[in-house]
């Protein structure tokens, strides 16, 4: 995880091409999204040599993702909790 807001249930990742189709990275988006968060994948080239765009992508990001609020038991991928899940 590069980036996390708590307060909106974002993640975001800025990743080489070493995760392209990533299976370990699919598992993973499951399991935040199932703990209320919202993934969002940018490349690393995009962002470093089109840091607005990926600004905006965040931000957009940022907005549609629910505001604390409105969920009534706010997941925690820090403290482990959830569930594993084994392939």
């Amino acid at each position: 995880m590069d980036f996390v807001s708590f307060e909106q249930r974002l993640v975001v990742e800025a990743d080489g091409s070493q995760h392209a189709d990533s299976r370990n990275d699919q598992r993973r988006d499951r399991d935040l999204s199932d703990r209320g968060f919202t993934v969002l994948r940018l490349w690393n080239n995009d962002v470093l040599s089109r840091p607005l765009i990926a600004a905006d992508a965040i931000f957009a990001a940022a907005t549609l993702s629910p505001s604390p609020g409105e969920l009534r038991s706010p997941p925690s991928p820090t403290r482990g909790e959830g569930k594993i899940r084994s392939v």
